[in-house]
């Protein structure tokens, strides 16, 4: 990605925050908005912020994509084993929930190819 394509990328998730904060301001208790609020600043590296708006979306209404979102931003503080186990329990209630399947696949894989490059190395 070019440096103009990453500015604009920022750009657009930081309209994408302001939208949300804006419907956070009329209804605090909106857990779409905070749960998109902390999608938003997990693209802008605010790790932090983004978990505290996910967990806040999770424990309003602890949908799938809402528990699904949460694990997302696990996975970025390095909280895996966590997030293994929420993308586990989505599945287990949503079979079908591609983005848990996905990103489940994905943390598992990654867990693997670590281990075996420590194996390589020891």
């Amino acid at each position: 990605m070019s440096m103009v394509d990453s500015a604009q990328s920022e750009q657009l998730w930081g309209q994408v925050c302001t939208a949300f904060i804006r419907i956070l301001e009329r209804d605090s208790n909106c857990a779409a908005a905070r749960s998109g609020l902390g999608l938003g600043l997990l693209a802008l590296g605010d790790v932090k912020e983004a978990c505290a708006q996910l967990q806040s979306a999770t424990r309003l209404e602890p949908t799938p994509d809402h528990v699904c979102n949460l694990a997302l931003g696990l996975m970025h503080t390095g909280r895996e084993v966590e997030a293994d186990l929420l993308f586990s329990g989505v599945l287990d209630t949503v079979p079908q929930h591609q983005a848990a399947r996905t990103a489940l696949a994905w943390l598992r894989e990654k867990r693997q190819a670590v281990s075996f490059a420590a194996s390589q190395r020891g």
